[in-house]
């Protein structure tokens, strides 16, 4: 590591946890494509339509499973824990993603890393925001995932934050069952997170190169789903204050 770059350490690391996820007998194509015929079985045939074009059609494509190995990969890279004196530089590496389209990183994982600026952040919320000590506590719970499912919920509410990750970048409209406070809430620790992780980057950045990356987010809507199947008002990602 002495001799190489972040970028290179970085690689060569994420390369070595993509070989080992790639032994996995679950994750084998077979496996793969098994998984999904199952989980289409158990699908009302009313979405096998939807199904299809998400699940479907995806497994049918030849190597379709390096795409879930990288996205893998990647996401255990960012937990990987580095020697204290590299640690500062792959933080760096990794962070940089969260402003990279390019590489397509999940909104999974774009959370777990906005989640350390959250919690590197929280005491500094506190003091700015003396008033708002209840609710901004009330946040830090729900940035505290508690099962898997709370997890995955991360990538629809990162996603309509900032956008699908295309050109050009597209607002999505996600359908989410839970509560509109709990939506709004969440919603607003991942933007305080996202503030708190912008302005460690040096003003120059974001004026020059980063400034288009930043200025094509396009903030959605989360609509909250009640358990009759009926909607409450949708929450307007971009109306969200931060603190």
């Amino acid at each position: 590591m002495e001799t190489l770059e972040a970028a290179e350490v970085g690689f060569l690391l994420g390369e070595a946890i993509k070989k080992e996820f790639g032994k996995s007998p679950e994750l084998e194509p077979s496996s793969l494509r098994r998984r999904v015929d199952e989980l289409r079985q158990r699908v009302d045939p009313a979405a096998h339509e939807l199904f299809d074009l998400c699940l479907t059609r995806f497994v049918a494509r030849e190597t379709f499973e390096n795409d879930i190995l990288d996205q893998l990969a990647f996401d255990a890279l960012c937990t990987y824990r580095f020697p204290q004196e590299y640690r500062g530089q792959m933080n760096h590496l990794v962070a940089s993603f969260l402003l990279n389209y390019e590489t397509r990183v999940s909104g999974l994982t774009q959370m777990r890393r906005l989640k350390g600026f959250w919690d590197k952040s929280l005491e500094r919320f506190l003091k700015k925001h003396p008033m708002a000590r209840g609710e901004i506590l009330a946040v830090d719970q729900e940035m505290k995932p508690r099962t898997f499912k709370d997890l995955l919920e991360w990538e629809v509410i990162h996603s309509s934050v900032l956008g699908y990750a295309r050109r050009p970048v597209h607002p999505v409209i996600a359908f989410v069952p839970e509560s509109a406070d709990r939506l709004r809430a969440r919603c607003r620790g991942l933007k305080s997170a996202l503030r708190a992780f912008l302005d460690e980057i040096p003003r120059e950045e974001l004026a020059g190169a980063l400034g288009p990356r930043i200025r094509a987010w396009k903030p959605g809507w989360l609509v909250p789903c009640r358990e009759d199947g009926t909607f409450e008002a949708p929450v307007s990602t971009g109306e969200v204050p931060i603190f």
